[in-house]
């Protein structure tokens, strides 16, 4: 396979059935919480990592620890489009087995209140979700193979009707999205997160920094879960995505007693020391890690 080509994941129609309990409880995946495809930025464009992007014919590649490159492809991401991301997939999912896809609608208005963002705001609401469509995902391992996905194919407004067919005029907007074929089958064989307990106490997190710290925590099991955090900036590569003042700045108010604070009480997280976080579950906030099920010959 050339450099310029990569493989798009698919699933038998017996995988999608038998994956389809798994999928309906992901938030998120270990793959996504544990990178830097969702960027600490809360104005990308106004990012030096931005203009590196254009010149690099907007392509952005990063080390991963687990499968050698990462690409993110013609939109970068921030942690507000994957705030946007968990609120999507923990509405009710729907799937459809033709074409191996799951989709979700939601009113414009119930997105927005979990965002805690104005609710008249559904254009930026609609851009956003649109910019995560225009995003596309590749990984390449070591040995030059590799897969790519896309997350949403299709992004409506829909008019609710009555049993007579006739528009209900409530003001309110539903949003359905269906998600892609590819990503569906990325959710089937991966690792997958089910930590919709804790996602609106980090969508309410107002520094994108810490926002990507908690959410590489969350791939933990949160049994007495420690890690530098040297060791989490290199394994997010931040170090190769902010400057050297802004990776000090954010690593101070990561440390700062509000800060911490926050994270004790919302999530369990302490910092031991001046280096180590540690993680322990609160009780009444369970998250779940879900192993993907083995592949079938297709």
């Amino acid at each position: 396979m050339s450099d310029n080509e990569s493989n798009e994941l698919s699933l038998s129609i017996m995988e999608f059935i038998n994956s389809a309990p798994n999928i309906n409880r992901a938030c998120s995946s270990l793959l996504e919480n544990s990178s830097s495809i969702f960027l600490p930025f809360k104005r990308i464009e106004n990012s030096d990592i931005h203009k590196r992007f254009i010149k690099s014919n907007q392509v952005l590649e990063l080390e991963h620890n687990l499968f050698g490159r990462l690409q993110v492809r013609a939109r970068l991401l921030g942690q507000i489009h994957k705030d946007i991301l968990e609120v999507l997939l923990t509405g009710e999912k729907v799937f459809n087995k033709n074409d191996r896809r799951f989709s979700v609608e939601m009113s414009a208005y119930q997105i927005l209140k979990r965002l805690g963002v104005t609710t008249s705001n559904k254009e930026w609401l609609s851009n956003k979700i649109n910019e995560i469509a225009e995003c596309r995902i590749r990984f390449i391992n070591d040995d030059g193979d590799d897969f790519s996905f896309d997350f949403i194919d299709t992004v409506t407004g829909i008019t609710k009707k009555d049993e007579n067919g006739n528009a209900i005029k409530s003001g309110e907007k539903t949003i359905k999205v269906v998600f892609s074929e590819a990503y569906t089958a990325f959710l089937a064989r991966t690792e997958i997160l089910d930590y919709s307990n804790y996602i609106d106490d980090i969508v309410s997190i107002d520094n994108t920094f810490v926002k990507a710290v908690v959410r590489y925590m969350l791939i933990n099991n949160g049994k007495d879960s420690k890690i530098k955090i040297s060791n989490l900036i290199d394994k997010l590569q931040t170090d190769k995505i902010m400057s050297h003042i802004e990776l000090e700045r954010n690593i101070k108010l990561l440390k700062s007693t509000d800060i911490q604070e926050l994270l004790r009480v919302k999530f369990g997280i302490t910092l031991v020391g001046d280096e180590t976080l540690v993680f322990n579950e609160i009780e009444s906030k369970s998250h779940y890690y879900i192993k993907p099920l083995p592949l079938v010959d297709q």
